[in-house]
Parts: structure tokens; sequence; C-alpha cells
């Protein structure tokens, strides 16, 4: 973990980027901030993505969960050290939040027919990257209560199918789908682990498509990091073995 001093000094020079968790340690209830232990898979133009395991100080207030987009700096010498722009981070929070408000309003009053969906007018839930596809679903605040996952299936049919296999049953393409797991937190685990590996391997599939900036001797180490990742998505349902094995063909 860097300390203050080190991560006011990188959130003011540091290069910005992204960071989405694909991994996180269970906040204690009650705290007002505490040191949460995460792994953020890092998106820094000019950089191949590369993840980092580390403790960040988080506020109460601050909800995070798997899947969700954080701005980011990281250290110009070290890009191991990445610092977390909270002011920016609720910032966008607030717009969302905003934005989500205001076109709920603009549905006017409920009718006889029954209520209206709120995402069918294209309000988007969440914070960063994860907005798109399920609104806070699987988030926790810092103090461990967890929202109820909405997944936004309207343009990804990749993700549908993907959770399809894991539900056992078949989704309604183009249309949004609310998931109680209420009575189910291990199925709950399960969507929310293919829902943050599918965001993981859209990430690393745009910047893949990205010149190549890094120099030529760190390659080798960027195959190897690569393959990693793309196993590791492969572990958890992401990807199948034969779409792993023709990803490996690409990089060997």
């Amino acid at each position: 973990m860097i300390n203050p001093f080190t991560h006011k000094k990188i959130l003011k020079k540091g290069r910005p980027g992204r960071g989405t968790i694909i991994a996180m340690s269970m906040p204690e209830a009650g705290a007002s901030s505490q040191n949460i232990a995460m792994t953020l898979q890092v998106a820094v133009e000019g950089l191949a993505p590369y993840e980092v395991e580390d403790q960040w100080m988080v506020s109460r207030k601050d909800t995070l969960g798997f899947g969700v987009s954080l701005p980011v700096k990281v250290d110009q010498g070290n890009p191991q050290k990445v610092a977390i722009d909270w002011e920016t981070y609720r910032s966008e929070s607030a717009q969302q939040t905003a934005q989500r408000r205001a076109n709920l309003a603009a549905q006017g009053p409920v009718g006889s027919g029954g209520i209206s969906d709120p995402l069918a007018g294209g309000a988007a839930f969440g914070a960063g990257a994860a907005a798109g596809t399920f609104g806070g679903g699987g988030a926790f605040g810092a103090g461990g209560s967890q929202a109820e996952p909405v997944v936004d299936l309207r343009n990804d049919p990749e993700l549908r199918a993907k959770l399809e296999k894991v539900l056992g049953r078949e989704l309604t393409p183009g249309s949004t789908e609310r998931l109680d797991f209420a009575d189910d937190p291990m199925m709950a685990a399960q969507v929310m682990q293919v829902i943050a590996a599918h965001q993981a391997e859209k990430q690393m599939g745009a910047l893949g498509q990205q010149p190549a900036q890094a120099p030529q001797s760190s390659s080798a180490d960027d195959t190897i990091a690569q393959l990693e990742r793309l196993d590791a998505l492969r572990q958890s349902g992401a990807l199948s073995q034969a779409e792993f094995d023709e990803q490996k063909r690409k990089l060997l």
C-alpha cells in the first residue's frame, strides 16, 4: 500500500488510466474507512494492460464491486504504483446518478399498465465501465451491503450467451434482466465473476487493437502476461477452451 504522500504525488504527476476491479476483499461493516485489498486490471495509453494487487484506503461512502472501473493515475517510473482518483470517481458517480434520476422523472407518472422499465430509455446504472453492463450489479459499499444486479443485455449478445450457460436458461435478447439472488449467494458470485471477466476481456481486446508502443525488450514479458490473463479468463468460464487456444495461437 502506498503512503498518503506518495498517493498525492502520483495523482498530481502520474499517467492517467482506468483500473477495473477483478477481485476484492470483503469490506467490514461499520467502519467509516478501511484498507480494501483489490486486484485491478489497469489500462494506460501507451502501455500493455496489466494487473496490480495492493490495498487502498476506501471510504464507506464509496461503492465498489467486481467489474467497476475506477479512474487512476500510475507512477511515471513504476506503473505498479497506482493511485485511485476518488474525487473524479465520486464526480462520475454523481453525474450518473443525476442523469439516471432525470431520466426516471422524464417518464412521468406510472399508468395503470404497470411500472415501466427504468432502463428502457437507456438510463445508465452503476459507475465507470461497469455502468454499461450492470447497474450497481454486485456492487458492495465499504459498509458491506450488496445491490440487486441489473444486467443490460441490449447490445451484448456475447455476455448473454455466457450468462445463459451459468443460469441454465435463455435470456431475452435486446432487454435488461433484474436478477434476484437473495436465496443463492453462490450463484450471485458466479454471475458477477462472469460479468467481471467479460468486461476485462472486452477491455483487453480493445487495447490489443492499438499500435504497440512498448519496448522490444519487453515483448516476451508482455506475451507471458497476456497468456496468464487469458488463462484466468478461461478458468473463470469467460473463455472456452477453444477460444483460449485460438487466442494463444495468435500470441505465439
